[in-house]
């Protein structure tokens, strides 16, 4: 008896100390503004299964005059950690910069980044661990104490381009500032700039650095200068093949790749950036259940005269499936109705913007302008055999035959010209032309696991799995096998 009560006591001294914390980091007092006064526009609050979210619009104003406009984007999650992004954009070109002051503070604690050498990518970054320190880097740390633990971008400016591009100027950009009983941020004031910063608060330790396979996978999803987070979502290196491009410049991907891949893991940076992900997209879907992306890319333009925004059926799909991974795992229903909402979009779109084989199957073309004008291109098969696997997943979740439906006339057109796909030197084409030849180079490995995900979807829902798929997996594992990509 007197174990239990020991017991008890020990929990709700727990309790206490965790709501505490909460109440602490998320209270209205999150930010605070020393140098210029905010006028509040709006605040709204939504909850999701995982999380509570909050969000905050002001003006910054200098006396009467208005410099811009900063919003706050922040989520309580279930399990007590606080995640964030700040957004300003200033309209005002002022010297000054707005100071924010966000209301947590760290005494003895040590961090981690990234440190590229001489240049920036994925490949072969370094982790660099220091103690306590001021100035910090430019760059996004991870910082550990015996309070807490948390993730804090730099102050990311970036100058405003065409189509949604933003543009990263590294040298006005700032490094966080660690006070006594606070952090302090510093947000440029440059009329036509994006400013943002984002973090995630935990009183659990967010990444074990002992774990070299989470480290290793932290450098490669690199949210630090390869990739940004972003208010909207993930953002990309803007591709040559884009317009408008430069080195420093970042488009949004509607796929939300990075999340999708920490929803493996239950490490705990891991899981909060996966649920912040998943809401995320459900916020950016719009109301056609869709990701537009932004860009104008310029092979599209030059050969369909399809301009930015325009629907990719790739990055879209693996948006839903994303969805359906994360409804899978937090049995959040918003989250399936997503997918549902897209899967709604796509049913109606396969059937009017395909090619018909000669059984009457669909190969659905992989792209289409904002207005979804009927202007025929060229069908990806990673695409077309995403878009059946993805079919096949929310029938599994839904139980509505007219997803399964659809899936079949896509599955029937890869039955009809499975042949057709196959090189003379074994390879797969990559893609069914508008002249209805097939051509241009395959990806080594990513069309062959897609094939393979589908056969596991047709034995579980089939029963059994297709031929002409064996066909298609059988002549590229044969092609990688000699040339030595697999063994």
């Amino acid at each position: 008896m007197f174990i239990f009560k020991r017991n008890l006591i020990i929990f709700f001294i727990f309790l206490i100390i965790i709501t505490t914390f909460i109440l602490k980091i998320s209270n209205d007092n999150f930010i605070s503004v020393d140098n210029f006064s905010l006028e509040t526009i709006e605040k709204n609050e939504y909850k999701f299964k995982m999380a509570k979210e909050i969000k905050e619009k002001w003006k910054v104003k200098k006396k009467d005059l208005i410099i811009g406009l900063l919003e706050l984007d922040k989520y309580v999650l279930e399990n007590g950690d606080i995640y964030y992004i700040i957004h300003y954009e200033p309209i005002k070109n002022v010297k000054e910069n707005l100071k924010i002051n966000l209301s947590f503070k760290f005494d003895d604690f040590n961090y981690h980044y990234i440190d590229y050498k001489d240049k920036i990518n994925y490949k072969d970054p370094l982790w660099i661990h220091k103690e306590k320190e001021n100035p910090m880097p430019k760059a996004s740390v991870f910082i550990d104490s015996k309070e807490k633990s948390c993730f804090l971008s730099y102050t990311n400016v970036f100058n405003n381009k065409k189509k949604g591009v933003r543009e990263e100027d590294i040298d006005l950009s700032t490094s966080i500032k660690m006070n006594k009983e606070k952090i302090v941020l510093s947000l440029p004031n440059k009329n036509n700039t994006i400013v943002e910063q984002w973090g995630i608060i935990s009183k659990e330790n967010l990444v074990n650095w002992d774990n070299k396979e989470i480290t290793d996978l932290l450098k490669r999803m690199d949210l630090n200068r390869v990739r940004k987070w972003g208010y909207d979502g993930l953002y990309y290196k803007v591709p040559k093949s884009y317009y408008p491009s430069n080195s420093k410049s970042f488009w949004r991907n509607p796929a939300f790749h990075v999340g999708n891949k920490f929803l493996d893991y239950n490490v705990r940076f891991l899981k909060d950036f996966s649920i912040i992900s998943l809401y995320t997209a459900l916020n950016t879907q719009n109301k056609k259940g869709i990701w537009f992306s932004s860009p104008r890319s310029e092979w599209l333009y030059d050969d369909y005269n399809i301009d930015g925004p325009f629907y990719d059926t790739r990055f879209n799909t693996d948006a839903a499936l994303f969805l359906i991974r994360g409804f899978r795992k937090y049995n959040d229903n918003l989250l399936l109705k997503g997918a549902i909402n897209y899967g709604d979009f796509f049913v109606e779109y396969a059937k009017t913007h395909n090619f018909k084989t000669k059984s009457k199957g669909y190969l659905v073309w992989d792209y289409a302008n904002k207005d979804f004008s009927i202007i025929p291109n060229h069908v990806s098969l990673n695409h077309l055999v995403n878009e059946i696997n993805f079919l096949y997943e929310l029938f599994i979740d839904s139980d509505d035959e007219k997803y399964l439906n659809i899936a079949l006339k896509l599955k029937l057109a890869i039955k009809d010209t499975a042949k057709d796909w196959i090189k003379e030197n074994g390879d797969l084409h990559y893609a069914h032309l508008v002249n209805r030849g097939y051509g241009l180079k395959d990806y080594k490995l990513l069309t062959l696991k897609d094939l393979q995900y589908s056969q596991s979807l047709f034995k579980k829902v089939d029963g059994k799995v297709d031929n002409a798929f064996n066909l298609l997996i059988d002549n590229k594992e044969k092609y990688l096998k000699e040339k030595k990509i697999i063994n």
